[in-house]
């Protein structure tokens, strides 16, 4: 069944919502930015305007102050100026009389504090009868700053609360649109794949209902659920062949398993065969004791190799056998038959349970029958106690280690194993370098102990 993971995501998390959210946010930036703009430009504007007024004062209201001081008439330069101070953004307005070097107020009329003055002075000049002109005194004219900034400010909020509200509505507007023209279709089409099943992939179809197409042409949502039909059709299709597939290699893997079932019990039952028709041809040789002990080896060869077929039929994995069940039914095998001629000898097995190709199971099992077989043949001369142990374990990551050891009376003097030309050590040796690419040693000071270590998958 096709699942697919996607709860209903929360409001904050829907597209109409980051567009709605991120259109208001581009809108306040904007409205931001362009009322900060504005206000540059109009109080920059708001300081030309007020640098011509002044200007304007030197024409206008200098002249006449200068002869009302001159003739000494205060009230009409008190006149001229309040008249300066209701000027725009003009707060305080003083004239000074000169008298030698220094300057002293004479007249000042004053509507408010600065908080960010700006003051120009203009000089009283008058011209005496002789032509020449004179200073007579000053008139020095205080702007506020801070109320042109006012007047700005007070003039650009409304623009800009109404472009916030203007951004507010169109983030509105898109919210519910994006919800209507493509969210809840988009949430449609999740809803029907999420309810995909496989078996059922042709029986449903991708319907979006009602939707208004403002130009008369389908648009990407259309195309999609087309798209996502046309792609059920064709996974059921496809499922449908997978399935016919799938029916046929697990029919034909069934049959492939009983036959090498059947392949491995044969190989078994045939080497069994040939073992007991060594032991009929041996009874005819009843006094000859070479011939007996001869078949009885070869007997426990075959057997070593039959039983590698037996654990393969018999197991899950017909590729690979459980060495610990392996060593140690062979083992208990070559007991039970040298047993009554040896009744002191103990064997011992510490097997770890590590699975191995057959290529590699059949030569360790080899090994281990030729040693203990020579153990008990060799080891303990006139019913002499003692012990055998056979291991099989990890020596690394890589390597498996393989010893069979005993506590007999070993070699003998002047005998190595390592050279030595008995077929049972020859084999040996054969099977742990070239079937196994291992390396074969041999420790025989105390007893005798035969180690083997090989790779996990030889090269050959």
């Amino acid at each position: 069944m096709i699942r697919v993971a996607a709860g209903r995501p929360r409001w904050w998390q829907s597209i109409a919502f980051r567009l709605s959210v991120a259109v208001a946010l581009a809108g306040v930036a904007i409205t931001v930015l362009s009322a900060t703009i504005q206000i540059r430009i109009d109080a920059r504007s708001g300081r030309d305007r007020l640098e011509e007024t002044l200007a304007r004062f030197d024409e206008t209201f200098v002249p006449a102050i200068s002869r009302s001081v001159f003739d000494f008439d205060l009230v009409q330069t008190r006149i001229l100026l309040q008249s300066i101070t209701m000027a725009p953004d003009v707060v305080d307005a003083q004239v000074e009389e000169r008298r030698g070097t220094d300057y002293v107020l004479l007249i000042q009329e004053s509507d408010a504090t600065a908080e960010r003055p700006k003051t120009t002075t203009f000089p009283l000049v008058v011209t005496d009868e002789s032509g020449e002109d004179r200073v007579i005194g000053r008139l020095t004219v205080t702007a506020d700053l801070a109320m042109l900034h006012r007047a700005v400010v007070d003039r650009i909020v409304p623009t800009a609360a109404t472009s916030a509200a203007v951004v507010a509505g169109v983030s509105l507007l898109i919210l519910v649109l994006v919800q209507t023209m493509v969210v809840r279709h988009l949430r449609t089409i999740s809803r029907f794949v999420d309810a995909l099943t496989l078996p059922q992939l042709d029986r449903r179809e991708l319907r979006l209902g009602h939707r208004v197409h403002v130009f008369g042409s389908r648009d990407e949502l259309d195309r999609i659920a087309t798209v996502i039909n046309e792609m059920t059709r064709r996974l059921d299709a496809a499922y449908g062949e997978v399935e016919t597939m799938r029916s046929t290699l697990a029919s034909s893997l069934d049959q492939k398993e009983t036959l090498l079932r059947e392949l491995y019990h044969r190989t078994k039952n045939n080497m069994q065969v040939v073992s007991s028709m060594l032991a009929l041809q041996a009874a005819e040789y009843p006094d000859d004791s070479s011939i007996r002990d001869l078949v009885s080896a070869t007997r426990d060869r075959i057997h070593a190799m039959a039983l590698v077929h037996q654990k393969l039929y018999q197991a899950q994995d017909l590729s690979r056998v459980d060495m610990s069940e392996y060593l140690t039914s062979l083992v208990d095998h070559i007991v039970h038959t040298r047993s009554n001629a040896r009744p002191h000898v103990s064997v011992a097995c510490d097997v770890a349970s590590y699975a191995l190709a057959l290529d590699m199971a059949m030569p360790c099992g080899m090994i281990v029958n030729e040693l203990v077989t020579n153990s008990f043949k060799h080891a303990f001369p006139g019913g002499r106690p003692g012990a055998i142990r056979v291991e099989f374990r990890r020596e690394d990551e890589e390597r498996f280690r393989l010893s069979v050891s005993d506590n007999g009376v070993g070699a003998g003097p002047g005998v190595d194993p390592a050279s030595a030309t008995s077929m049972g050590l020859t084999s040996v040796r054969s099977i742990g370098t070239d079937q196994l690419d291992g390396t074969v040693s041999f420790h025989h000071t105390d007893g005798f102990e035969c180690t083997v270590v090989f790779p996990e998958q030889a090269r050959h």
